[in-house]
């Protein structure tokens, strides 16, 4: 089982887990506890906005802000029809388990003996990732020095740009290729084939490109894209572990981390996602899109940012007349641990309540 605290200081966060704490000590043991916390620019350890992307789900209160990026409220929640118009796989208990009713039956006649324990909740996927914050910039350095070993700190910032696919500021490389636009006004309308399908302001092989098609898959462009896209969409949130390696403003105010050096200390993101179906989201994001080194007409190409390479793969930049092709790319996030669990709904809390 895992709990999540959140508060609005430490002070208050640290009274609600003493009194969490003290209402545990019957049955329950505590086998592990992480810290973590956010910063109010929303930026992770390399120095980029982090979570500026997420699905609308469709049917809720949110109005819809961009077709490319809506989705089926059943690809979030369980109980509800996904992207595909059928209902995920829910957890049920037995009838005579629920005595007072507190949970719905499971949906059409099919199993007319079980009550649906997963209506109204999610699947929530944890993972505790390292970042080589030295190794990361070191890299990007190491790739723009001049003949006397300087490195260029405005190639240093387009490159990391091109790895992620957006700007420290979060304003997307698509709408904005030359330099960042911190005051764009929607960093998230935008698409690829109009103004980019050759990639040559966010590569094929971007984080974002990756993890989010949108409309430029090569097997299926344009609206097929958009289909299969929001059939894989994530709802994510991240907190940060470890203290910053450098003041994480700086590189969007173009201060870049010219001799960066590690300091020793482990830090890096708390991942978290919601899902209805854990193999078709966030599995497949992560092993179909971001590692799979031949993704959308690429070749040894895995995620710079996320991906598990091993030191041995290239990051493809399109530019004319030549492509940019950078060698040996290593390994900039690694997880720690992580689990896959059940996030029940308040129904099914209080069954779980009322079970003897």
């Amino acid at each position: 089982m895992i709990v999540l605290l959140h508060g609005p200081s430490p002070e208050r966060l640290d009274a609600y887990r003493q009194q969490l704490l003290s209402q545990a000590d019957s049955g329950l043991t505590l086998v592990r506890e992480e810290t973590g916390f956010r910063l109010p620019s929303f930026k992770e350890h390399f120095g980029f906005n982090d979570s500026v992307s997420q699905p609308d789900i469709e049917g809720l209160s949110k109005p819809r802000r961009h077709t490319q990026n809506t989705v089926a409220i059943g690809e979030v929640l369980l109980g509800y029809p996904d992207g595909y118009g059928i209902l995920p796989i829910t957890p049920v208990v037995p009838n005579p388990a629920d005595p007072e009713s507190l949970l719905p039956p499971f949906p059409g006649t099919e199993l007319p003996d079980v009550k649906d324990f997963g209506h109204n909740g999610s699947f929530l996927v944890y993972r505790k990732l390292a970042q080589d914050v030295a190794g990361f910039w070191r890299y990007i350095a190491a790739q723009t020095v001049d003949d006397q070993g300087t490195p260029d700190p405005e190639a240093m910032a387009l490159i990391a740009a091109k790895f992620v696919g957006r700007w420290p500021s979060g304003t997307p490389l698509t709408l904005a290729p030359e330099q960042d636009n911190p005051q764009l006004p929607d960093k998230n309308a935008f698409a690829y084939l109009a103004e980019d399908a050759d990639g040559r302001r966010c590569p094929m092989g971007a984080h974002i490109r990756r993890t989010h098609p949108r409309d430029s898959l090569l097997d299926a462009p344009g609206e097929g894209s958009v289909t299969t896209s929001s059939r894989h969409r994530i709802l994510r949130r991240g907190s940060l572990f470890g203290d910053p390696l450098f003041p994480l403003d700086d590189i969007e105010a173009g201060k870049l981390p010219l001799d960066i050096e590690d300091d020793g200390q482990l830090r890096g993101l708390h991942f978290f996602c919601l899902n209805a179906d854990i193999g078709r989201q966030f599995e497949f994001v992560q092993q179909t899109w971001a590692n799979d080194p031949s993704f959308n007409g690429l070749y040894d190409n895995k995620d710079p940012l996320i991906g598990d390479n091993d030191g041995t793969g290239t990051m493809t930049i399109p530019r004319c007349p030549v492509r940019q092709r950078l060698l040996n790319l290593p390994r900039f996030v690694a997880m720690r641990g992580g689990g896959y669990f059940l996030l029940p709904s308040l129904k099914s809390l209080r069954f779980l309540a009322n079970a003897p």
